[in-house]
């Protein structure tokens, strides 16, 4: 129906919103949207939380509980110790990870906004999610507002994934702004690291997010020899999950 069509659109497009605001919004009565809610939830739209709603993050799907992916997330979280500020950039493996660091006392900043909803109370970790133009078809925050977000933070790491992983030209992404947005949680790093499905791995993209110079490991699984010889030959760590 027409006013859950719109529910839907303002929740995609303003993130968290009480349960109050919605009703003023569709111009309905909060025990009616209190119901579509529950009907929308059931039917995997959103997600309901205390007195409102959140967008729907990405359903967890065969592929992501492959057991290469479930090990590469397992192998980035065992790299983060609690107080770690964790930059998680956005796509698959990055809402698995910060699910794998919801229990974990860190800080997440993110630029995805299912990375936040994938992050459920109760949880230790904190989520940060920095400024800029929302991408709804993907919900990842894009643009010079992002770098403006992150400007005096200092990240511990940032884990960045793409659709292009090699030697010469490192991380890279099919996106430009997408690939922008990775390159200014990579800036505000201490460390960076890769997170490489194997379908990525020794090709490349359109746009480079982060330089090999600039990577300080890659985990993987999977990896041809020769990529971890020539990655190593510049530094950068390799790990076959």
């Amino acid at each position: 129906m027409a006013r859950r069509q719109l529910i839907l659109e303002v929740t995609q497009r303003c993130g968290v919103m009480s349960l109050r605001d919605i009703a003023s919004m569709v111009d309905a009565s909060t025990a009616t949207v209190r119901r579509d809610l529950r009907d929308m939830e059931a039917g995997g739209l959103l997600r309901r939380t205390h007195g409102g709603a959140v967008p729907a993050g990405p359903s967890l799907t065969a592929e992501d509980a492959a057991p290469h992916r479930r090990n590469v997330v397992a192998a980035a979280a065992r790299t983060v110790r609690d107080g770690d500020v964790v930059g998680v950039g956005s796509g698959r493996f990055a809402v698995l990870l910060a699910t794998a660091l919801a229990d974990k006392d860190v800080t997440i900043v993110t630029n995805s906004a299912h990375v936040c909803v994938s992050v459920r109370s109760p949880q230790k970790a904190s989520v940060l999610m920095v400024g800029g133009l929302l991408r709804e078809s993907s919900g990842v925050v894009v643009g010079p507002l992002v770098a403006e977000s992150l400007a005096g933070l200092r990240l511990t790491v940032a884990f960045l994934t793409g659709d292009g992983m090699d030697a010469a030209r490192g991380l890279t992404n099919n996106g430009m702004l997408e690939a922008e947005a990775d390159r200014y949680l990579g800036l505000a790093a201490e460390r960076v690291t890769v997170l490489a499905d194997p379908s990525t791995v020794g090709s490349t993209a359109a746009w480079q997010t982060v330089p090999t110079d600039a990577i300080r490991a890659v985990i993987t699984a999977e990896c041809p020899q020769r990529l971890v010889d020539e990655m190593s030959a510049r530094g950068v760590s390799v790990t076959d999950a």
